[in-house]
């Protein structure tokens, strides 16, 4: 593994733990300065977020693929699939309303597969991508009638040539990408994998909801008898970067099994989305901050939707 992709400046270290409190994988001690075990760390950047004082820097930012990895078994239950049902129930209708005629669909970032496997019931040749073989594996397991073809592929990478007449990315996935030239990678595979005047609609969370509403705040997700979630957030205003700690625990039997991740998620202002998508040749149709009533934008939207046509 490559040593070089994380530095520590040891000389501005303030030792104050925090790079161990939200390192995922205990890949951190902190002894004079810290020091990181490279075996078993997963470079997702955590330490640099956490760190007052800029002490770490990361070089790599795509180097985390190990995210939803453990989440994954937590999220395929509970309140999570419900968001993607809901996006199943609404989109032929938007459909309807922009006159997209073709069946064949692209869903991005699937996950554990709700909102795939639910288009194809509805008659859509539906294909599914996620980074994540785990949630893959709990998609296939959705898919008893083997409708939908679930891949596991990086949504950086996307290797299809005008296949698909629509594409969908959900429940914020565009918000992993932190780097505004992959972010514009995206949307060029995505534009390559339409077909001309194909429909890409997708959610984003906003610059505004990290700052004014999860900024240093921990919620509660989830608390019944078999399961308790919660996350803690914590954003970085000068890199519109939030790091989220996800802290599940599952009962099993008498006892209670503890599953924790650290997400990171980066806020696009509106102008910048705008500029990159324009710029790979989309064509914005609507942006809305409430899909069900589909209202307009503005300057406290928590959840952007935008339609776009290639």
């Amino acid at each position: 593994m490559n040593q070089n992709r994380i530095r520590i400046e040891q000389e501005n270290c303030t030792l104050c733990g925090k790079c161990v409190n939200w390192c995922p994988k205990d890949a951190i001690t902190v002894g004079k300065h810290p020091k990181i075990n490279y075996e078993i760390c997963i470079f997702c950047g955590e330490c640099m977020i956490a760190c007052p004082e800029d002490v770490f820097e990361v070089r790599d930012l795509r180097a985390n693929q190990e995210i939803y990895e453990g989440f994954s078994e937590v999220y395929k239950t509970g309140k999570y699939p419900e968001f993607s049902e809901a996006m199943a129930d609404l989109l032929p209708d938007i459909l309807d309303q922009f006159e997209v005629k073709g069946k064949k669909l692209l869903d991005i970032a699937c996950g554990e597969g709700t909102f795939a496997v639910k288009m194809a019931e509805k008659g859509y040749d539906v294909v599914g991508i996620d980074i994540s073989p785990r949630q893959i594996k709990y998609a296939e397991e959705k898919d008893k009638e083997g409708k939908v073809d679930f891949i596991i592929q990086d949504m950086r990478d996307l290797s299809f040539h005008e296949d698909f007449d629509i594409a969908t990315c959900w429940y914020d996935s565009l918000n992993y990408i932190l780097d505004k030239g992959e972010l514009k990678r995206v949307f060029e595979g995505v534009h390559s994998a339409l077909h001309e005047n194909g429909i890409f609609v997708f959610d984003m969370n906003t610059i505004y909801v990290m700052e004014e509403v999860w900024n240093e705040q921990t919620m509660v997700k989830e608390d019944s008898a078999k399961r308790f979630d919660m996350v803690e957030q914590n954003y970085d205003e000068e890199k519109k970067i939030t790091s989220l700690k996800l802290t599940s625990f599952l009962r099993e039997g008498d006892s209670w099994r503890k599953i924790e991740e650290v997400h990171r998620e980066r806020g696009y202002s509106f102008e910048d989305l705008r500029d990159i998508f324009n710029r790979v040749g989309f064509k914005e149709l609507a942006s809305w901050k409430d899909i069900r009533e589909r209202e307009k934008i503005d300057e406290e939207t928590e959840r952007a939707w935008f339609v776009l046509r290639k």
